[in-house]
């Protein structure tokens, strides 16, 4: 299940994040990315567990250079109703909704003052999957 900022250079999408108005910082795991241009992203020595954190891989592009720069958000399908996921686990996810009629009439546990959750099966409804160009 992808989700957040993603952005497609030289035919790759890659994990994105916006440094400012103009940059955009590509992640990668792929030690091949080394030949475009990534350079291997050094943790500070203040770190702890330095050595458990992952390889990663960055290299910050003029966002003029992006092919594609892309949101992605996750919902998932049930009873007709679109909900927001908050956690998958063992094929099940933990649904919610600030809607109290859906909520009542769906079954959802009241978990905020104005928040309901609930455990699905994945085999309930449908993940859905929304990608949001950025301009």
């Amino acid at each position: 299940m992808k989700k957040g900022l993603f952005a497609k250079y030289k035919g790759q999408f890659y994990q994105a994040d916006v440094q400012n108005d103009s940059t955009i910082r590509l992640i990668s795991k792929r030690p091949a990315d080394i030949r475009m241009g990534f350079n291997a992203k050094e943790y500070p020595k203040y770190y702890k567990n330095n050595t458990e954190l992952p390889v990663l891989y960055i290299k910050d592009v003029n966002k003029n250079e992006l092919e594609e720069l892309v949101k992605i958000e996750n919902k998932f399908k049930y009873k007709d109703y679109e909900f927001d996921i908050s956690i998958e686990r063992e094929g099940k996810y933990y649904i919610g909704t600030t809607d109290a009629s859906i909520a009542n009439r769906l079954n959802f546990e009241r978990t905020d003052k104005y928040y309901y959750e609930k455990w699905v099966s994945s085999d309930e409804g449908e993940l859905v999957e929304i990608k949001q160009n950025i301009n």
